[in-house]
């Protein structure tokens, strides 16, 4: 579905890139507003959806897109890593991310080694099947200087950001605010992100694409539309297309998940015919 005439060139002005920036920010606010005013209860689920969309923008910095300078779109990693209270981790996802864009759907790229690693051992890994798992089968080896990737060095710049966002939250008598922000982060990887991935590059063995497109029924802010995003990673979120006539249903984003690591009738789709642009990276 194509934007509007109006409304395309509207968003691929100069200053388009500041809607990235100020959805982020809008969404932090909202997400952390809940966590000051609301109890845990009423803030969970829309934590949750607000997590999970931060995230997707957030992966529009992993790409270079929003700022001119590689530098700037990594110190906003870092700077979510810090406000999320993540430890490094995001750090680590930028590295797996770029490691999946450069080798989409063979040897080296996380997301599949990791898929089909944990449908090998059947059931019993089914707690190791989302995104936490694959998450933290990346650390040991980013941490210690092997991931292609990830650096070291911005781990540790993400993990003292997370203390020092602790440190702010216990000194305004409200530590509660980053403990609770870390049960949603998780429940968003281990829930809707898990999802998601699932859904991305996993169809009938047969298929010959390397992506699926999907509708959503709340906005993914266009990453569902997952074929263009590999084919132009470099291109924002507010142009992304469906680039397939017969996107999956919406129920498929619920439904993919179990037929990937549950019955295992899909397996990882095909590597891409030709090598993708590759991502930022340093």
């Amino acid at each position: 579905m194509r934007l509007r005439p109006s409304i395309d060139a509207l968003l691929r002005r100069h200053g388009s890139p500041a809607l990235t920036h100020g959805l982020l920010l809008g969404m932090l606010a909202a997400h952390f507003a809940l966590l000051v005013y609301a109890p845990l209860w009423l803030a969970f689920v829309p934590g949750v959806l607000l997590v999970h969309r931060v995230g997707i923008l957030g992966h529009e910095y992993i790409h270079g897109i929003p700022l001119k300078q590689t530098r700037h779109c990594l110190a906003v990693v870092t700077a979510l890593d810090g406000v999320m209270t993540l430890f490094g981790v995001y750090e680590l996802y930028r590295g797996m991310h770029l490691a999946h864009h450069r080798w989409l759907n063979q040897a080296g790229d996380p997301a599949m080694e990791h898929t089909e690693r944990e449908r090998a051992r059947g059931l019993r890994a089914l707690l190791g099947a989302g995104e936490v798992g694959k998450t933290l089968g990346q650390l040991s080896l980013a941490l210690r200087g092997q991931h292609s990737h990830a650096r070291a060095r911005r781990i540790v710049f993400g993990a003292l950001a997370s203390l020092a966002w602790i440190g702010a939250w216990a000194y305004l008598g409200r530590l509660d605010v980053p403990l609770h922000n870390a049960l949603i982060v998780v429940v968003t990887a281990a829930v809707p992100s898990s999802l998601r991935a699932a859904i991305e590059h996993n169809a009938e063995p047969t298929s010959p694409a390397f992506a699926n497109e999907y509708e959503v029924l709340i906005s993914l802010l266009n990453l569902n539309r997952h074929v263009h995003h590999h084919l132009e990673p470099g291109r924002p979120w507010y142009a992304l297309e469906f680039k397939t006539d017969r996107p999956l249903p919406w129920t498929c984003y619920f439904t993919h998940w179990y037929r990937v690591h549950v019955t295992r009738e899909f397996t990882t789709m095909q590597p891409p015919r030709r090598s993708e642009p590759r991502s930022l990276d340093e």
